[in-house]
């Protein structure tokens, strides 16, 4: 049976290929990097990161999505000349959102590297984030316009090719150049980085203009302060939702080696817990994900076409087949990764530690997926305040049993699994809700 370029399937199984093949590279990419700066260089690694998901929240996170959307939406409407429209007006936002927070970052480098983050180390790293944000956002605002228009080969060319650009430029510079202090390690972690986002980033402008010369400008373009508004409506609860999540990981970061420190462990012993945990333990529990992001960017565009057209039938089915294509693949995955994962993250890592509290975390990725799925339904369907407001309401639960948790000497890490399957559920209790009041629990 020939399967339909255009259809869930076809679109999902690619996707899918291609964000599997895309963390394989990735872990990887981690085992090598382990093995080459150690479990305090990961930990520092790991610090440096909240600066980088803290700007990308507030800058593209929600352009992201609402260029996907909005794309779907006008490309339903055979209305090409808003897409391109929507594209530009995105790619202009951008830069604009991300320059005043750039100049504070750089002024105040210092104090984020010593007073928040808590070592002096991060801080080449940090100001070295500022062009590979740059080159991420122009490359996430053009990929989620071919999502949009269900053209995914663009994206996965780029997805694959990052991967092994990122994987040959950062573990080169660490191995030829042989950094002998952390700072320098981050910093080469992060030119590294640099040097992929240039590449990913031109190579999706490239066809993007490939793509946009070869259709016509069909339909009429809304004004802009029209379109500039309805992005608004779409970004901002997104944008809210993305700088949450990033804002408890940042705290996660911060918080977790300081709450270590105070069970009892030394700061060299809390940094390594915390990069064991981050750095090795959670990265066999992301790939999942594959399927879960390949699956959220398929049926968004399709969602949001079946919203803007009014179609709730379609929109209903869609939905349950959703759902239902998240049990079929998460669930067994769970109950594999359950039995197995502990021993191979310990094999590949060749680290002790790193396969502790595996049971707990792998129960909290399984409805972290379905969190997402609903979460990613509920954007589409012109949800995404009350996506914001239920993850918000998961998102401090969690922190707060990971503040307590994380300082008792008996409990530490495994307190910071049990706070993130209990904070998952919840959030993922409210969508729930929300999605069965809003589009009613026929054939859900």
């Amino acid at each position: 049976m020939k399967l339909n370029k255009q259809s869930v399937l076809y679109g999902t199984l690619a996707l899918t290929g291609v964000n599997l093949i895309s963390q394989l590279v990735g872990f990887v990419y981690r085992i090598a990097l382990s093995r080459l700066i150690g479990a305090e260089g990961m930990g520092l690694y790991q610090l440096v990161f909240p600066v980088y998901s803290v700007a990308m929240s507030l800058t593209v996170s929600g352009l992201a999505v609402c260029v996907s959307r909005l794309s779907a939406e006008y490309t339903a409407l055979e209305n090409g000349a808003a897409v391109k429209k929507l594209v530009k007006v995105a790619l202009y936002v951008f830069p604009a959102l991300l320059l005043p927070l750039s100049g504070a970052v750089l002024l105040f480098s210092d104090l984020i590297s010593t007073e928040l983050l808590g070592d002096a180390r991060t801080q080449a790293g940090i100001i070295l984030l500022l062009p590979c944000i740059l080159l991420t956002g122009y490359e996430n605002i053009h990929k989620n316009y071919f999502y949009g228009v269900k053209n995914i080969r663009p994206p996965a060319i780029s997805e694959l090719t990052e991967q092994f650009v990122r994987m040959a430029a950062v573990l080169s510079l660490l191995y030829f150049l042989r950094p002998d202090h952390g700072e320098a390690v981050v910093a080469f972690i992060v030119l590294g980085m640099i040097i992929c986002e240039f590449f990913s980033a031109s190579l999706l402008r490239f066809f993007y203009k490939r793509s946009t010369m070869r259709k016509p400008s069909t339909g009429r373009a809304p004004n802009t302060p029209v379109l500039a508004e309805k992005m608004v409506r779409i970004a901002l609860p997104v944008m809210l939702t993305s700088l949450l999540g990033t804002l408890l990981g940042s705290a996660n970061a911060i918080l977790i080696p300081a709450r270590l420190a105070a069970s009892g462990l030394t700061h060299q012993q809390a940094l390594s817990s915390f990069g064991v945990l981050f750095g090795m333990t959670l990265q066999l529990l992301g790939l999942p994900y594959a399927f879960m992001s390949a699956l959220a960017l398929i049926m968004m565009p399709r969602l949001a076409e079946s919203n803007a057209l009014k179609q709730t039938k379609s929109l209903r089915l869609r939905i349950s087949k959703t759902l239902r294509a998240t049990s079929l693949f998460i669930l067994p995955l769970t109950v594999l990764l359950a039995f197995f994962g502990p021993g191979l993250t310990v094999f590949l890592f060749q680290e002790p530690d790193a396969g502790n509290h595996f049971l707990l975390l792998c129960i909290g990725m399984g409805a972290g997926c379905f969190q997402q799925i609903t979460g990613s339904i509920l954007n589409a369907i012109g949800k995404q305040s009350r996506a914001a407001a239920n993850f918000f309401a998961g998102g401090i639960i969690q922190l707060a049993f990971t503040y307590y948790l994380t300082a008792l000497p008996d409990v530490r890490l495994e307190g910071y699994a049990w706070a993130c399957l209990i904070g998952t559920l919840i959030t993922l209790l409210l969508n729930w809700g929300c999605l069965k009041n809003t589009v009613g629990s026929e054939r859900m």
